[in-house]
């Protein structure tokens, strides 16, 4: 015979433990209680009866009423582990019950015995147990032994008292896997935007995500707002707005438990507009040479483009139409553009391009900007400026003033070079400023923008 307790395993002959003359003893420490992991699986071998029926298991709260099914994930839950039983015929006298459990994959071992009397009728026993919400709790093996004699009630549980010649005790095991606890059902969903084709407004794709419960899950969705799942089992379903209204879509996941588990997630979505340009211009350039402004633009496709005006600025805020270049129309190729300003003022000379379709939309670039000097080759470099204004083309020993459109100075230094770095104060603001140069051509004064 077999009898193995927490680790703890006794080899005896059927023989000997059938021997009405001799004592089968079980001879180890026997815990009233004990909570530990377990090395080696309970068994009752030849201590076996058909008294007491096993009934069910379940989790209780600690007060003994039901568990709450909701919890927050990965905080801890302290329930019962419950064992109700059957003692089918007359009344027991002492108990002992071993249980195996895991918590996820870890293992545990439960044992403890009573000195009590057990009654003809349902017997419910439970241990405290304590678990982290999201974990799924299995009972593994349930071992129950008793004494069949009212002298067994004051020595059962007595230390080595637990054999099968003496006492003649009874057992009943059962090593049905059982899960008694799920990881709670979990919902979610994401979702990506993007603009298709000609619609106005955006498509959205959505996936829904689940954790917990028994799958396969099967997704609901709620994706215009009307409070009706009109989308029905659909992990990834995608919906094109017809507005830019907020819409509060709704995804619903259910699971494969019996019975069934569910989560609603609820989410507020606001779609953005799609805007069709008719002409993607992927350059547009400004170039000074012999006193003239070289302007030239590429474009990456062009959709009903009528035509481009250049439109010309001596303060980088009042533009007037200076020329017309006609457009490609409909087009997917690249197609390169030029315009040349003959007459360009002495200064700053800023241009941007108006493109116009054939409907009458129209968009506007980027400003661009070319300095022209009268005398010399005075040049500010990348104008507007972000962090340093690089003038080129000095005088040894010029001065050079920087003023704001009020008269302030900000800035004054003599030239130790043709070339001068001025590192741009984080307290300049965006805007224009004027650059002030004397040397033996006189006073010039020039503009350049700030745009950090």
């Amino acid at each position: 015979m077999n009898f193995s307790f927490i680790g703890l395993s006794v080899r005896l002959s059927k023989a000997f433990c059938r021997s009405l003359s001799s004592r089968c003893l079980l001879t180890f420490l026997f815990l009233i209680v004990s909570i530990s992991m377990y090395a080696q699986p309970l068994s009752c071998n030849q201590c076996t009866s058909g008294d007491i029926k096993f009934q069910k298991t379940y989790i209780a709260a600690p007060s003994g009423g039901p568990l709450s099914n909701s919890c927050t994930p990965g905080s801890s839950v302290s329930a019962n582990l419950c064992i109700e039983f059957n003692v089918a015929s007359s009344t027991r006298y002492g108990f002992y019950m071993a249980i195996q459990y895991t918590i996820n994959s870890t293992p545990y071992s439960f044992t403890q015995c009573y000195s009590e009397t057990l009654d003809q009728g349902l017997v419910t026993k439970c241990l405290p147990i304590t678990y982290t919400c999201g974990s799924t709790v299995t009972l593994n093996s349930v071992l129950i032994a008793w004494g069949n004699q009212q002298r067994d009630l004051n020595t059962f549980c007595q230390p080595g008292n637990l054999n099968c010649s003496s006492l003649n005790p009874k057992c009943f095991s059962d090593n049905t896997e059982l899960p008694l606890v799920e990881a709670p059902l979990i919902g979610n969903f994401t979702n990506a935007a993007s603009c298709q084709g000609s619609n106005p407004f955006q498509t959205v794709a959505f996936s829904g995500t689940a954790t917990g419960g028994t799958g396969p899950y099967t997704f609901d969705w709620d994706l215009d707002g009307n409070g009706t799942f009109e989308i029905l089992n659909q992990l990834t379903p995608s919906f094109t707005y017809a507005s830019g209204t907020a819409v509060s879509v709704k995804m619903r996941v259910t699971d494969s438990s019996n019975p069934v588990n569910t989560d609603q997630q609820t989410y507020t979505l606001t779609p953005a507009p799609c805007s069709v340009l008719p002409v993607t211009l992927s350059r547009f350039d400004a170039k000074e040479k012999n006193n003239t402004a070289l302007l030239s633009w590429e474009t990456a496709q062009e959709v009903d483009n009528d035509y481009f005006l250049i439109e010309y600025s001596l303060d980088g805020n009042s533009f007037e139409a200076l020329g017309r270049v006609n457009g490609n129309g409909t087009t997917e190729q690249i197609h390169t553009y030029s315009f040349v300003h003959t007459t360009p003022a002495i200064g700053i000379n800023y241009y941007r391009l108006r493109q116009t379709d054939t409907n009458g939309r129209f968009t506007t670039s980027k400003i661009k900007s070319i300095i022209v000097r009268a005398n010399g080759e005075l040049v500010i470099r990348q104008n507007p400026v972000r962090d340093v204004l690089t003038i080129l083309g000095l005088e040894k020993a010029a001065t050079i003033q920087i003023v704001d459109l009020k008269g302030h100075a900000l800035y004054q230094t003599t030239a130790e070079t043709g070339q001068l770095k001025v590192p741009i104060p984080s307290s300049w603001a965006n805007g224009l400023y004027l650059v002030r140069v004397m040397d033996h051509y006189g006073r010039q004064t020039f503009r350049f923008i700030v745009e950090k």
